[in-house]
């Protein structure tokens, strides 16, 4: 399988510093915008100040909003939100040779449909469908920062082929045939980022964060297990490292969105902070309480974010909840 042909659709930070990325593994490497506008102001500034300020573009990335792109492409990344790939591949469709693998480089679940996002793209093509995931800050990836993460697809061997035109030294491409595991992991960890953020900004402790994160790991676990998924996908790259990243970091957006509401315990005030960015945590928590109950497993620390977010309770109410829940094992 030759993919030296590589189309990244969506120019936001995680798309461009993919395409950045793609050039430095020796790939002929096309980053497409949503608008002709973006694509001239990319074109003239061989920058993206707007994602990755101070990051110049390879000289050979080509940069357009024509979608025949597509068409004559090897291989398409796709690096848009999680709640609108549903009509961007309805949008895509037209342009989409059936043959071409899509990698979908979101983490979330489906809210509309409350499907896995690679159960969103069958649903819409019939490409072949696989998922990137892990612990990987844009900025990073474009400061060429070694980077690891995985690529899940339906079978070893195709993800094993399509992480090949990914990697280069600073940026390792593991391969996973747990598709189901991978895309839990990647949503799950959101949530649990919300809530890590919260105890941060609140002041607690290490210990509380610590404690929190692992029983915030238990959850995707148990979760995932009840979905099909195999365990030894949590403890790697796209469960516990993606949860660590995310759960720890001031680049985390769900992380910063919690920290400002444990700080100002105003609720509006986090969301107005955060205005224009996207905070996936806030829609997976919605669709996860859903799953959970459909599959009948206790996600306690994400149905608290979830009652945060969608109901009147006080975020100390809710804090005084998880820190009196009783178990006497612990699993």
């Amino acid at each position: 399988m030759t993919l030296k042909k590589i189309a990244v659709y969506g120019s936001g930070a995680f798309g461009t510093a993919l395409a950045i990325s793609c050039v430095r593994a020796g790939q002929d490497v096309a980053l497409l915008t949503r608008s002709p506008v973006t694509a001239a102001i990319l074109n003239a500034d061989r920058r993206n100040e707007r994602y990755l300020p101070g990051i110049t573009f390879p000289e050979s990335l080509k940069i357009s909003h024509d979608l025949k792109n597509l068409t004559s492409s090897d291989l398409i990344l796709l690096a848009t939100p999680a709640q609108s790939l549903f009509t961007v591949l309805a949008d895509l469709k037209p342009y989409l040779n059936p043959m071409t693998p899509l990698i979908l480089c979101a983490k979330g679940i489906d809210r509309q449909h409350q499907m896995l996002l690679s159960d969103v793209a069958k649903q819409q093509v019939s490409n072949p469908i696989a998922m990137l995931s892990g612990p990987s800050f844009a900025i990073e990836i474009a400061q060429n920062q070694p980077t690891a993460v995985m690529l899940a697809a339906e079978s070893l061997e195709d993800a094993i082929a399509l992480s090949q035109p990914l990697r280069h030294a600073n940026f390792r491409c593991y391969a996973s045939e747990d598709l189901v595991g991978v895309q839990i992991a990647g949503a799950v960890k959101n949530v649990i980022a919300i809530a890590s953020g919260i105890v941060y900004g609140k002041a607690f402790g290490n210990n509380t964060r610590a404690a929190l994160l692992s029983r915030g790991l238990a959850e995707m676990c148990r979760l995932g297990l009840a979905m099909g998924a195999k365990q030894e996908t949590f403890l790697g790259l796209a469960g516990v490292g993606d949860l660590i990243l995310t759960g720890t970091s001031e680049l985390s957006r769900n992380f910063c969105f919690g920290k400002i509401w444990g700080e100002t315990l105003s609720r509006e005030t986090a969301m107005a902070a955060m205005a224009g960015k996207v905070v996936e945590g806030s829609a997976t928590a919605e669709v996860l309480k859903s799953i959970a109950e459909q599959h009948q497993v206790r996600m306690p620390i994400c149905q608290n974010v979830y009652d945060l977010l969608y109901t009147a309770k006080p975020l100390q109410e809710i804090i005084d909840a998880l820190l009196s829940h009783q178990s006497n094992l612990e699993i």
